[in-house]
């Protein structure tokens, strides 16, 4: 083993002294790199290796090369690479290839070998590894066929070899959507590869049938569109796939066209019957121009196998959306849709898929499904303006609503109406982006006409609050955009106002006649604009009634409902509820106010401002939970700002006689406020008789504590019943409580009083909590410097001011 070591030792010699003459590095380090290399040539000599001892001296090796890379870089050393850098990446090469061909089972470290191969260009060594993965891992591995054919595509041009990894796979996963998927993507490359061939070649025969001459044979080049294959290729892979006996010419045609894609296609979706599944290879085949056919096909399909499911009706909405128009041969009966909000009123009918019928053939076979389709529009051909294209795009939609009624449908509507609002050239940002949409098939189109959207999105969502499958989410865009126009409004309120004083100022100069009457028309728009902002918060304030009506449960709802009240006062809920059964939406949305009886509850007027009913009605709905309390919180902050010392008080004790969710938070609050309002005293009576009411908080003791300790003069009785209380209710569980009633006695109080305090948290605490508390008084008498250690002698005298300690949570000063 010896020799073995110090032959591998000498064989690095060169390089070394290489490294040292060009000042890589020094005499030194040349010899802690010989040290260091020796040491890991005896582990992997050693009959028992492991694979760490391996994977140790490749890391090594490959921190060795990335510090000479580095080196090189900043002393602007490049000279001897291919006998420094090479040589190493070499001997990692070799190394790694054995430690995989030992540890063959090990799928990640293979892997890792590749990703070292492909960075270093050995693609020799890349080839071979996969044949060993493949034969090991194929069974296991799906994923692994997929990357072995893209790499003979892309590194090894052979198209070949990468549809035999294909194949090959699918025999071993014959339900697989990932390589059936890869495999239907590969023909359709193929086929692209073919037809760019054959331009390019009869590009070659014109131009030398022009200039007089013979055609030149393109010289041999090294990539794909040398490498496809052969007729008796085709017709081989063709004869494997079902269609023996094709003509040579006949079958490249085919191939151009798409034949191989189709016969992938058919065979998948034999095995893989899934809407998602569909939706990625119609994705997958808009991506090649020369794919009309199939894509007829494929939405053919889809509309038979899946006529129910709402990924169908995005999927197609969307194509009408990107202009590739799927027109029916049927047109189904007494379907016409309403299109307000869209800018049309069609009198004629609508197809299954929503689309006018004068927009489509006409044909004497009406039917529920297409029995075939006809010509998609394609993308050479001229799309249709994009206003139409939208408008298409929601007749679909609203034809999808109509038939699937569903919370998921009407999700899939407006979350592509609002990704085309982001979409807008305005810049504005995609924060609607669909989530999780595997229906999305395409990029979505530059919107030029963000305010047509921007109205198209708000019919949308009137229509799904009156269906009742709205959700939070939406809801919060809903009023989120209405709030948005009232700003802009009150914006041109602001700029009015000014117009006008400045037109009245011209007028007194030498013109008071016009300016009076610039004055006056700046007026009349000023008063104009406000009686629309007014209409809009009036709007918002039924949109989150009805929210709140539909999910009660939503504390985002609830708190923007409530926000809105306090920031736009408005009308009393009451009063609202009294007209709301009567009263009906000009814009067709149902006015969901609440009802009379919810408003005049718990004696209640109908002239309890808006902010109150609201308030009640969330804590009612959300109940006593841990997420009602920011309600609470807004209401006492809200009640705070404008001054009513008695609404707040009584806040603090309606929360307090809630449950725990809600009593805990707002008992040591109520404390503060009560120290703050109205004096300590208040707060010590208020206190004696909380503390003690269930359910106990911690909290609370540890706020009064701290509030003690505000005080100009710190009353220790006060401060030592606080610590006592909490001891008593919490000392059995928590060490904490008896650690800062020790510190207590050390900082303001009697450090004599220590020692009785050490025997009853041992007497109360469990065996466990009571180990961990000696612990902690160990470790701060340690800190301390003092000796504090409880005994019959008791504690030895100290002084307040020899203690060093900082403050803690419940330390006083």
């Amino acid at each position: 083993m010896a020799e073995f070591v110090e032959y591998r030792t000498e064989e690095m010699i060169p390089e070394l002294e290489l490294m040292e003459k060009i000042q890589l590095f020094d005499r030194q380090e040349v010899k802690n790199i010989i040290k260091k290399r020796k040491e890991f040539q005896y582990q992997i000599q050693r009959l028992a290796k492991t694979k760490e001892d391996y994977l140790r001296i490749v890391h090594y090796e490959m921190d060795i090369l990335q510090l000479i890379r580095t080196r090189r870089e900043k002393l602007g050393i490049f000279s001897n690479k291919s006998e420094i850098d090479y040589t190493i990446a070499n001997r990692v090469n070799t190394l790694f290839k054995q430690t995989c061909l030992k540890f063959v089972k090990d799928y990640n470290l293979c892997k890792d070998y590749i990703n070292f191969c492909q960075k270093m260009r050995f693609n020799a060594s890349v080839g071979h590894t996969l044949d060993i993965m493949l034969r090991v891992h194929g069974q296991n591995y799906e994923g692994l066929w997929k990357f072995a054919s893209q790499w003979e595509m892309k590194e090894g041009h052979s198209m070949e070899n990468a549809r035999k990894y294909l194949l090959h796979g699918l025999r071993f996963h014959p339900e697989s959507k990932v390589l059936y998927a890869e495999a239907f993507r590969f023909e359709l490359k193929y086929a692209q590869i073919l037809r760019q061939k054959k331009h390019k070649a009869e590009e070659n025969t014109s131009q030398a049938e022009a200039g007089g001459e013979r055609a030149a044979t393109p010289a041999a080049t090294t990539n794909a569109l040398d490498n496809v294959l052969e007729p008796e290729s085709l017709l081989e892979v063709m004869g494997l796939l079902g269609n023996i006996g094709v003509a040579e010419e006949a079958a490249r045609d085919e191939v151009m066209e798409g034949k191989l894609a189709m016969l992938m296609y058919d065979s998948a979706v034999k095995k893989v019957k899934e809407v998602g599944f569909i939706i990625n290879l119609l994705s997958i085949a808009k991506e090649y121009d020369f794919t009309q056919h199939l894509q007829e096909k494929i939405t053919h399909d889809l509309l038979n196998y899946f006529p129910n499911e709402e990924l169908t009706w995005d999927t197609m909405a969307r194509r009408e959306l990107e202009g590739l128009s799927y027109s029916p041969l049927a047109i189904a009966p007494n379907a016409a849709i309403s299109t307000k909000g869209s800018g049309s009123t069609p009198s004629t009918g609508v197809n299954i898929l929503g689309a006018m019928s004068s927009d489509t053939p006409s044909t004497d076979n009406p039917a529920v499904l297409p029995q075939t389709p006809s010509k998609t529009t394609t993308a050479g051909s001229k799309k249709k303006p994009l206003k139409k294209r939208i408008r298409s795009c929601c007749l679909v939609y609203d034809a999808a609503v109509k038939k699937l009624d569903t919370e998921k449908m009407w999700r899939l509507y407006i979350e592509c109406l609002l990704e085309l609002l982001g979409n807008s050239s305005h810049g504005r940002s995609k924060e609607n982006g669909a989530e999780g949409n595997t229906g999305k098939s395409g990029s979505m189109p530059t919107n030029f006409l963000p305010c047509f959207t921007k109205k198209l999105v708000i019919e949308a969502f009137r229509a799904a609050h009156k269906a009742r499958k709205m959700t939070e989410k939406y809801y919060l865009m809903w009023v989120d955009m209405l709030q948005g126009d009232n700003s802009q409004n009150a914006a041109l309120i602001a700029l009015s106002s000014k117009a006008g004083t400045g037109k009245q100022k011209k007028g007194a100069k030498g013109a008071k006649g016009k300016g009076k009457a610039g004055a006056s028309n700046a007026g009349g728009a000023g008063r104009a604009r406000k009686k629309v902002a007014l209409g809009q918060n009036k709007k918002v304030a039924r949109i989150l009634a009805g929210a709140t009506e539909r999910l009660p449960k939503s504390v985002e709802l609830w708190m923007m409902r409530l926000r809105h009240h306090m920031c736009h006062g408005g009308i009393g809920a009451g009063t609202a509820a009294n007209k709301g059964n009567k009263s009906t939406d000009t814009n067709g949305m149902d006015v969901d106010a609440p009802s009379a009886s919810q408003a005049t509850a718990n004696g209640q007027t109908n002239k309890t401002p808006a902010t109150e009913l609201v308030f009640a009605q969330a804590s009612s709905q959300l109940g006593d939970v841990a997420d009602a309390v920011p309600i609470w919180k807004v209401m006492l902050h809200y009640t705070q700002a404008k001054g009513d010392t008695i609404r707040v008080e009584s806040l603090f004790q309606d929360a307090l006689k809630r449950g725990p969710a809600i009593a805990l938070p707002f008992k040591p609050l109520y404390l503060e406020w009560l120290v703050l309002a109205k004096g300590i005293a208040d707060a010590r009576k208020v206190y004696d008789r909380i503390s003690v009411q269930p359910p106990l908080c911690l909290e609370l003791h540890t706020k009064m504590v701290q509030l003690e300790g505000m005080q100009p003069k710190v009353n220790l009785k006060h401060a030592r019943k606080c610590f006592e209380l909490a001891c008593d209710q919490f000392g059995k569980s928590k060490t904490d409580v008896w650690m800062e009633y020790i510190k207590f006695e050390m900082h303001k109080g009697c450090p004599e009083n220590i020692t009785q305090i050490y025997q009853r948290a041992q007497e109360t605490l469990d065996d466990l909590k009571s180990d961990s508390f000696v612990s902690e008084f160990n470790i701060l008498k340690t800190f301390m410097g003092a000796a504090l250690t409880p005994s019959n002698g008791g504690v030895n005298q100290m002084q307040n001011n020899s203690i060093i300690g900082g403050p803690t949570p419940m330390v006083l000063g």
